[in-house]
């Protein structure tokens, strides 16, 4: 009978002890209070964004090349140097053009004194025909002769015209107003004849960069978000801490890119030309620049960090800081930006919204201890977080 209660002596004093713990523990969970930071839900814009790289182009770009062929001798302009529409760029050699000129002006100058003098045998043989001295077979001989001068008179001023034109174009001018952005030949080279596709024939180029897009290409993943007329916000590299305004002008339906291989599908993009608002001094054709197309906006609305949203049986949800402890709270969310979001429902203005550290959120439960995290800045950190996206929760179960 001492062995029995003995026994259940033991077995009560496990029991007893094994609760003990329980409660203990229990206790302990119930005193944890999370440190967390908090944002108060205000009005203000969301925007989606699609991404796109590119290079900046001249509206007016053109390349100059030569009509006709020959070595050049004179090149007038540098690189950088702002030119006029008509202003003399270069000049291929003239000489031979110049001797054809003359040429066609002696040999209109003989069909002329020719033409001058068959008007008068013409003329006189008619009027001797009138008076019945010459056979009428004389008198349209005579005819023939004057109207075959005429008719060389004729060939001689379009010949002369023709070379007058072909030794003009001798003298290389420029199209338009603008600078010339690259000189690619030099005195002395031979100068090829015809179309300026043709490598090697591209003497120099010249740009009016008053006006200027970017050629920029967009994943296929974006391109159907992306329209003419929307704003864009253009960084180029060579004008850092600078943004230019800008609005997309055209968008392809033609990808630049959608080889693919057994092994590897290349990624598909799409031309999207944007017109520059802005064109700072010293913008050059071939510069690099990344755009922010702004796809979508809604302005005077209740935002809040992504950073604070999270998932919980399908429902989007987030944690109000309410009398120190955490209140999960349905939202129904509507645009969403990169690292914000648009509050459609579930929220008011001036609510203050737990939004981190996410290591806190995703073991976060309702009524949970709260209280306010106190950081303090390192020297240099605010800088190094500057530009990094926000870490989202949303879809992270909570």
């Amino acid at each position: 009978m001492k062995k029995h209660w003995k026994k259940m002596a033991i077995i009560g004093g496990i029991v007893v002890a094994v609760l003990v713990i329980v409660f203990i523990n229990i206790a302990k969970k119930r005193a944890v209070v999370h440190e967390v930071r908090v944002q108060t839900v205000a009005r203000g814009s969301v925007e989606q964004i699609a991404r796109a790289d590119g290079v900046i182009e001249a509206v007016n770009q053109v390349n100059i090349g030569s009509d006709i062929m020959g070595r050049l001798v004179e090149i007038r302009v540098r690189q950088g140097d702002k030119v006029r529409k008509g202003d003399t760029l270069c000049v291929v050699d003239p000489r031979v053009y110049r001797e054809q000129v003359s040429a066609a002006q002696a040999s209109l100058a003989a069909q002329e004194a020719s033409l001058a003098k068959l008007r008068e045998d013409y003329e006189r043989t008619k009027a001797l025909f009138e008076k019945g001295l010459v056979s009428k077979s004389q008198m349209e001989q005579a005819e023939s002769a004057f109207r075959a001068a005429e008719a060389q008179l004729r060939a001689a001023k379009a010949q002369l015209s023709q070379v007058r034109v072909t030794y003009s174009k001798a003298f290389i001018t420029s199209p338009v107003d603008g600078e010339v952005v690259a000189v690619n030949m030099e005195v002395g080279e031979q100068v090829i004849a015809g179309t300026v596709n043709i490598s090697g024939s591209v003497i120099m180029v010249v740009a009016d960069m008053s006006k200027a897009i970017v050629k920029a290409d967009v994943d296929e993943t974006e391109v159907v978000q992306v329209a003419p007329g929307q704003e864009v916000r253009v960084k180029i590299d060579a004008f850092p801490g600078r943004t230019f305004r800008g609005v997309v002008e055209t968008r392809s339906g033609v990808p630049t890119s959608s080889s693919m291989s057994s092994s590897l599908q290349q990624a598909v993009t799409y031309p999207v030309e944007i017109l520059l608002l802005e064109t700072p001094e010293g913008l050059l054709p071939g510069m690099s620049a990344s755009c922010e197309i702004i796809t979508s906006k809604a302005d005077s609305v209740l935002v809040i960090p992504l950073t604070a949203v999270g998932s919980s049986d399908g429902q989007d949800v987030v944690y109000l800081f309410k009398g120190g402890r955490a209140k999960k709270t349905p939202i129904k969310l509507g645009l969403v930006g990169e690292g914000t979001a648009e509050v459609l429902e579930g929220l008011a203005e001036g609510d203050t919204v737990i939004v981190g550290p996410a290591s806190v959120l995703v073991n976060l439960k309702d009524g949970a201890k709260v209280k306010l995290k106190k950081e303090k800045a390192k020297p240099g950190e605010e800088k190094k977080k500057q530009g990094r996206p926000p870490v989202s929760t949303r879809g992270v179960r909570l």
